[in-house]
């Protein structure tokens, strides 16, 4: 495109010696000047990169004072080689030239406007060689030094065109180029400060004639023009701004609107003012006025250093300049082909702009492209006769003259607009994304152009895309009239089997199924529907193997119960609210499946289904069923509706895993294929108890042997199951404690066990812990088939078990020796401070029967109530047993306590529910039945208790606050059916209750603590390894009295008898040893000792007399003795009389 503008920075030159063109050249090549930094009147420096100069030859004599430009500069140039040239010939021709030089010129604004004065500054060349430069021609003073001497106020530089090297050369013209730059800004600075003086002076006065606010806007002219030339745009722009607003409050609303110009001109005149209307032959108008800011704006552009900002800029200038134009001259016959011929220009401008990213200039280029193609196809169709889709002919009787190739022949006209089209796709994709919907709107006409003209095949593959754009903005009418427009080129292609799509191939059949589905969706006319419902079937039935995954958003409306209820024996059902609103009339549902993903793990999944159902139009009730059940709380994960072999699925949540069947994957129309993603419902299922069902629980065994950890499994109606066909399966879930866990005593990490030979109701199954664990979760999943099942099915019950295998109870023991008795002391206390027990019995016995009769035990405990041990106070309960052997003891004998209790809990939970919520009514308990097992896994065990409270006085209280009960109240409420509404309001009446307390009275307890399973520990103990044990007995003289004086001897018999015969220990006399053990009487200060106090104890039993002295009076005890081996180490003692007291006077 071709641009240009005269207002330069002139430099003008006088040449009398013709010596210009020896350096034309190089002055050429240090234009225009670059690099010049001027300082604004803010302080900020401005750079000016490039500064245009027009080097002129200098005119003699000028009579326009208006349209002129007055230089910068004047130069002139002249040489010399004699004292006597320089007197007769160069001198006489400087003083005639600088006074016209340095004299002022004027421009006018008109005859009766202001006068503007500005002057130029002159420089002096001397061109000479080095040899003329160097001498001294005036004898004192070299020519340079006389120059300056005789014209002081002129600077005289020095001229040359010859040069000792290239680099000499480079400094020389560098030195005139700084020379050029400062006398600009010393000239452009002068007249910068007398514009803006004139300017201020203009704006004090008052009372401003129409005169007066002309000449403003003419001294501003100037001034932006000063700007301009000196390429400053900021400064530029904000004086543009301001003409802009004078130009508006001047201008009379008559202006005229001007013609426009065929082609566009991108040129400013030097000598283009706005107030060109001081002339005679021109006068204003509003398409010269619009241009006059366009182009100067415009030209401003290639100052931009940015060049994506210089684009951007490019097009909303262009755009708003259209639309000023448009807005004027709406009805003018020109203004397509002005249009026209105007985009094209701003094309070709830009595409000669250079930019890297390229992504910003086609998006630019495309909407300037778009523009024009509007024009044109406007204009052809408004002198023509063809018809292009829905676009219509304009009122106004546009002139559009074009090439008669471009359009004069319909084919020609349509392969120009796809040509247009097609080169509009490319520019948008080049856009990095951003506007793919415009491309899918240019593809959507070129599909419907192909329509239109009846080549279905290519419209086909391009409106497979368009359509679906719409029906998601829920721009629905313009997607349905595009469906049909696809669906109609689809039918109309009948050797077309397949479309390649995405790297796939996928039947021209299963998309206008899709298409079919839509259109029924989208359309609000039954008979239209009604007529795509038909073509639906009628192709379903010709190919009967193409299955089809459709979304039902649109076609049914689901709301699902949130309450799983028992449908029978092993059966649960959920209710569907279905609302046929997309199809016109009733069809059949060969299968429903709602499938429900677990909360917490989305892979565990049941599905609920309905076979062979009508689906009626509007909104009716489904009850769905499942065989295969599990507990817990789960969010809906989608349900499918089979018709005809399609399925219209709805999905739910975000981590949604895809159904499994075999169905193609519809990258094309994706609406269809695509299926709609709606918020989860949570389903909470509960397990309800019924005397019909078969059912397993699994608990931690009640009875447990110390050590050992076992689960109880317990199969509700075993009676009705097919024996063969049981399997169970347990898996621990609890990863924080899997490590730990193991159903295999050899194997570690055993986590699943499968049990298929089930011949009993009940049984137990061990397993191992290396370190122990309060609780853990297992998951159960029991399947069966019912022997009284009419139809051979496969029952699948799962559940996830909270196991807290914890000891309650804690159990510490010691013994004791006495002759021929052995004592056990059972501590027994609670062990979980949050976990109170009670107590109902202990016994001890011998753990092998046969051995029974080998001991006589003596100290079960068995209260008549059972005993409260608080784990607060630390309360606890002390058991003994006095164990007698009919022969010896055996430390192999392994000795039984049977621990029978229960939790505190327990109890308090088993008072709720008999004692308070059914308080013995029978008929509302047969209401409450199969809701006990919702009450006692959701509701009693979130229940803390104020246990100190229930002690003392027999209340219970809840301890855990108003909050979990509110809790515990909305989930009764939402979970238990209206229907059960008593039951309902007495749960919640019951849970109001214990929040404010409830006294439940001493039989009340007694009796239904009779209805609790006892729990029962296991304790094994052995009898301690016996070491030796002697028996030793001080035995006073027959006469001697009870008391006695100090200083007076006591007669003792000591006697020392050997137990080991006893405990299992033989004695020395069975042996044939000799006795290694030394008895001792410990000295003490109470007794003095006369006879043996050490020696080997001769024989197993042995007496020696000793006589005592006491030494104080008072009660004073018999002296302790001490029996060692010959190592030194102590054994056992049984000293009867130990710590018998003597009387001393």
């Amino acid at each position: 495109m071709k641009t240009s503008q005269d207002k330069k920075v002139h430099l003008t030159y006088f040449d009398p010696f013709d010596l210009f063109e020896s350096v034309k050249n190089e002055f050429s090549q240090i234009l225009p000047l670059e690099n010049i930094h001027w300082k604004s009147t803010n302080g900020v420096t401005r750079t000016i990169t490039s500064l245009p100069v027009s080097l002129e030859v200098e005119e003699k004599s000028r009579t326009d004072t208006v349209n002129h430009s007055i230089p910068f500069i004047k130069i002139i140039i002249v040489s010399c080689n004699s004292i006597d040239e320089y007197r007769a010939k160069v001198r006489p021709l400087l003083r005639d030239w600088l006074p016209e030089a340095q004299q002022k010129e004027i421009i006018n604004n008109g005859p009766k406007g202001v006068q503007l004065k500005f002057g130029s500054t002159p420089i002096i060349f001397f061109y000479s060689n080095s040899a003329v430069v160097d001498s001294n021609l005036f004898k004192s003073v070299t020519i340079m030094e006389k120059f300056n001497k005789d014209f002081p106020e002129v600077e005289a530089l020095e001229l040359k065109s010859v040069y000792k090297s290239l680099k000499e050369k480079e400094e020389f013209w560098n030195k005139i180029s700084q020379k050029l730059k400062l006398h600009f800004l010393t000239i452009f600075q002068q007249r910068l400060n007398y514009l803006i003086g004139m300017l201020q002076n203009y704006t004090k006065l008052t009372g401003e004639s129409r005169q007066d606010a002309r000449d403003m806007l003419f001294i501003k002219e100037k001034l932006f023009d000063l700007y301009f030339k000196a390429n400053l745009m900021e400064e530029g722009s904000n004086e543009l701004k301001d003409i802009k607003i004078d130009v508006t409050g001047l201008m009379d609303e008559t202006i005229p609107r001007g013609v426009l110009e065929i082609p566009f001109t991108f040129q400013i005149s030097e000598y283009d003012s706005i107030l060109m209307t001081s002339l005679e032959n021109e006068k204003l108008t509003y398409y010269y006025m619009t241009k006059y800011f366009f182009i100067r704006e415009f030209f401003f552009l290639n100052l931009e250093v940015n060049t994506k900002t210089r684009i951007l800029k490019l097009y909303k200038l262009t755009k708003q300049f259209l639309i000023d134009i448009t807005t004027y001259f709406q009805d003018d016959p020109n203004l397509l082909m002005f249009k026209y011929s105007f985009l094209t220009s701003v094309i070709e401008y830009l595409k000669e702009i250079k930019i890297g990213d390229n992504a910003i200039k086609s998006e630019v280029q495309a909407e300037f492209l778009l523009m024009k193609r509007d024009a044109w196809v406007t204009g052809v169709l408004n002198v023509t006769d063809f018809e292009l889709l829905d676009k219509g002919r304009s009122e106004i009787k546009y002139h559009f003259t074009l090439d008669e190739e471009r359009f004069g022949k319909e084919d020609k006209f349509y392969e120009t607009f796809i040509s247009y089209n097609t080169e509009l796709l490319s520019l948008f994709r080049e856009c990095e994304g951003k506007r793919q919907r415009i491309a899918d709107i240019i593809s959507l006409e070129i599909g419907m152009i192909y329509h239109q003209r009846k080549e279905y095949q290519n419209a086909v593959s391009l409106l497979i895309s368009c359509y679906e754009y719409y029906v998601e903005s829920e721009w629905t009418l313009i997607g349905f009239n595009i469906l049909k427009v696809f669906t109609d080129s689809l039918e109309n292609c009948p050797k077309l089997e397949n479309i390649e799509s995405d790297g796939s191939s996928v039947s021209v059949s299963t998309i206008l199924c899709n298409s079919y589905l839509n259109l029924i969706k989208l359309s609000t006319n039954v008979e239209e529907k009604i007529t795509y419902w038909n073509k639906f079937l009628k192709l379903k039935k010709q190919d009967a193997y193409s299955d089809i995954t459709y979304s039902m958003a649109g076609l049914f409306e689901i709301i699902t119960d949130p309450v799983v209820s028992i449908a029978g024996a092993n059966a649960y059902s959920i209710k569907l609210n279905i609302n046929n609103m997309g199809f016109p009339v009733d069809v059949h549902a060969s299968s429903i499946k709602l499938t429900l993903r677990e909360s917490q793990r989305q892979e565990s999944k049941i599905e609920f289904e309905l076979h062979d159902v009508d689906l009626k139009c509007g909104c009716f009730s489904y009850e769905l069923v499942t065989e295969n059940i599990k507990y817990g709380q789960f969010e809906v994960n989608s349900l499918v509706i089979t018709i005809d072999d399609t399925l219209f699925l709805q999905e739910y949540g975000v981590d949604i895993e895809d159904i499994d069947h075999e169905s193609e994957s519809i990258s094309i129309t994706s609406q269809s294929a695509q299926v709609t993603t709606k918020e989860a419902q949570i389903i909470d299922i509960f397990e309800f108890y019924t005397t019909e069902n078969v059912s397993i629980s699994v608990d931690q065994a009640k009875i447990l042997e110390l050590g050992e950890n076992s689960l109880e499994l317990k199969i509700e109606n075993f009676d009705k199951i097919n024996k063969e066909t049981v399997s169970l399966q347990l898996q621990i879930l609890s990863n924080s404690v899997s490590r730990y866990f193991s159903f295999s005593k050899e194997k570690s990490n055993i986590q699943k066990k499968y049990i298929t030979d089930i011949i009993e109701p009940s049984f137990i199954v061990p397993y191992y812990l290396e370190e122990q664990i309060t609780s853990f979760a297992l998951e159960v999943e029991f399947s069966f088939e019912r022997i009284d099942s009419t139809i051979k099915k496969k029952y699948v019950e799962r559940k996830c078990n909270l196991i807290e295998c914890y000891l309650p109870v804690s159990v510490s023991v010691e013994d004791i020796f006495k002759n021929d008795i052995f004592f056990f002391k059972f501590l027994l206390s609670s062990s979980v401070r949050e976990e109170p027990i009670i107590l109902h019995s202990s016994k001890l016995s011998v753990k092998d029967e046969s051995n029974s009769k080998k001991y006589d035990i003596i100290g079960d405990y068995e209260p008549e109530q059972p005993i409260v041990l608080l784990s607060t106070t630390e309360e606890n309960c002390l058991n003994c047993y006095r164990l007698r052997a009919t022969d010896t003891f055996d430390t192999a004998d392994i000795f039984n306590l049977h621990v029978s209790y229960n939790t505190l809990k327990e109890q308090i939970d088993c008072l709720i529910t008999d004692s308070i919520l059914v308080n013995g009514d029978v008929e509302w308990y047969k209401k409450f039945y199969r809701w006990k097992l919702f009450w006692k896994f959701n509701i009693l065990r979130q229940l803390r208790y104020d246990y100190d409270t229930f002690s003392k006085y027999n209340t219970i209280r809840i301890d855990n606050g108003t909050e979990i009960i509110n809790k515990l109240k909305r989930i009764i409420f939402q979970k238990v059916k209206p229907e059960d509404n008593e039951v309902r309001c007495r749960m919640i009446s019951c849970l109001d209750n214990l929040l404010a307390g409830v006294t439940v009275s001493k039989l009340d307890i007694f009796e239904y603590t009779q209805n609790l399973t006892p729990r029962g520990l296991i304790v094994p103990v052995n009898l301690p390894e016996f070491e030796q044990f002697y028996r030793v007995a001080f035995n006073k003289g027959k006469n001697d009295s009870d008391f006695t004086e100090v200083g007076i001897p006591q007669q003792y018999e000591v006697t020392i008898k050997n137990m080991g015969a006893k405990w299992g220990k033989p004695n020395n006399s069975e042996t044939g040893t000799q006795n290694e053990y030394i008895f001792e009487i410990l000295s003490n200060n109470d007794w003095l000792l006369q006879g043996k106090k050490r020696f080997v104890i001769p024989n197993d039993n042995y007496t020696f007399p000793v006589t005592l002295i006491p030494l104080k009076k008072g009660y004073i005890t018999l002296p302790h003795v001490e029996i060692t081996n010959i190592h030194g180490e102590t054994t056992r003692i049984d000293q009867s009389n130990e710590f018998e007291s003597v009387l001393v006077l």
